[in-house]
């Protein structure tokens, strides 16, 4: 039975890898220059070396790379016939996938040596090695005197982003990154603990505050489709002390007395969808989204007095307070980004965070917070001619 499970697993990841690799829709093909036909397209995403055609009403064809100059899916990709480098000292004839197309095509190619080419006047290569001279020349070219082209990766998207906007003729956009680095923030931190029993007497609600710093690192997810909008995940750790005073509100005549002293460990994760404006060097930036805490750890004592006879009387408890565990809520905030070099940013931003104790027990927390960052992104290349 069980190897009957195991074959029939098998079988269903083949039919899957198999219908992965295999590209078809309503589309057109290009024989030569001149000779079109309409039909539905058949091709190998991998290893595109042929294309097949079926037309309407008619029988399916194939054509190798070479034959068929361009093919087209609706609603997909177009592929150009490129004779390109297969392995050392040998050449061959490739369909190449276009990723963007204007005064420069940018294409990929899943066969050969190389993953990326360029094509203007003539079909070029991009390597690792030879990119960023590739970029510079196109931003001279272009009239550009800036360095954001430094910042582009050796990947589909970062490059397609940087050929896009330079079809466009706007070759001065921010590129946008992935960023990393670490987060060192400082708030005022409020508490906010329901009131307890306690003999026969009720206390008020605590509310406790404290000048908190904490420490924690952030990754930043751009959109590729526009630099204004990305994702960025903040993750911090606090450790949080302070001591509150409140009183009985049955019979406040009496003088009854609450002492607290709080110490939490916790860490909070934020989620927070952010929205950058572009003005060169210096980025203001907006962000909003969801935030959550969770309490690594806690202690509280309290000290309870109220008026005798003989002068006062003192109860002393210990952890009479229960952990809320997992709190979730809001965070809001703006700040600005200011490039130090093309690669490396300094942030700073400042925000309002609100979070609730989701089994309802009267716990909630709010921050107002100023938080530096700083990206590890710390190298970059230099340019002779600037």
């Amino acid at each position: 039975m069980l190897n009957q499970y195991f074959l029939g697993l098998f079988f269903l990841l083949s039919v899957t890898n198999v219908w992965s690799q295999t590209g078809k829709g309503r589309g057109y093909i290009m024989l030569g220059d001149t000779a079109y036909k309409e039909g539905t397209i058949h091709y190998n995403v991998y290893d595109p070396r042929e294309v097949s055609c079926t037309p309407a009403g008619g029988e399916q064809k194939s054509y190798r790379a070479g034959e068929v100059t361009e093919f087209f899916i609706r609603g997909e990709d177009k592929y150009l016939a490129r004779e390109v480098s297969l392995a050392e000292g040998e050449k061959g004839m490739r369909f190449l996938k276009v990723v963007e197309e204007g005064e420069v095509t940018f294409l990929k190619s899943r066969a050969g040596i190389n993953r990326f080419y360029l094509e203007a006047d003539s079909l070029v290569p991009l390597t690792r090695k030879n990119y960023q001279g590739l970029l510079s020349e196109l931003n001279l070219a272009n009239g550009k005197k800036n360095r954001e082209y430094q910042k582009v990766r050796y990947n589909r998207k970062s490059m397609a982003y940087f050929f896009r906007h330079y079809n466009k003729g706007s070759t001065h956009r921010t590129i946008p990154v992935v960023s990393f680095g670490p987060a060192f923030q400082f708030g005022r931190t409020r508490w906010h603990v329901p009131g307890i029993d306690f003999m026969k007497y009720s206390s008020g609600s605590f509310t406790s505050s404290h000048n908190t710093p904490a420490r924690g690192i952030f990754v930043f997810f751009p959109t590729w489709q526009t630099m204004s909008w990305g994702v960025e995940f903040l993750l911090t750790h606090q450790l949080f002390s302070s001591v509150s005073t409140t009183l009985s509100p049955v019979d406040h005549t009496q003088n009854n007395t609450w002492y607290t002293q709080f110490e939490m460990e916790s860490v909070q994760l934020d989620i927070l969808p952010k929205y950058t404006l572009d003005f060169r060097r210096i980025k203001p930036y907006f962000y909003g989204g969801i935030g959550s805490r969770f309490m690594l750890d806690r202690s509280n004592n309290l000290i309870f007095s109220r008026p005798i006879e003989a002068g006062f009387e003192f109860h002393y408890l210990e952890d009479l307070f229960e952990n809320p565990g997992f709190l979730a809520g809001i965070t809001l905030g703006q700040g600005f980004q200011l490039d130090i070099i093309p690669r490396t940013y300094l942030a700073a931003e400042w925000g309002y965070t609100h979070l609730w104790n989701l089994s309802d027990t009267g716990y909630y927390l709010t921050n107002l917070f100023f938080t530096i960052k700083l990206n590890l992104y710390l190298w970059h290349q230099r340019d002779p001619s600037f």
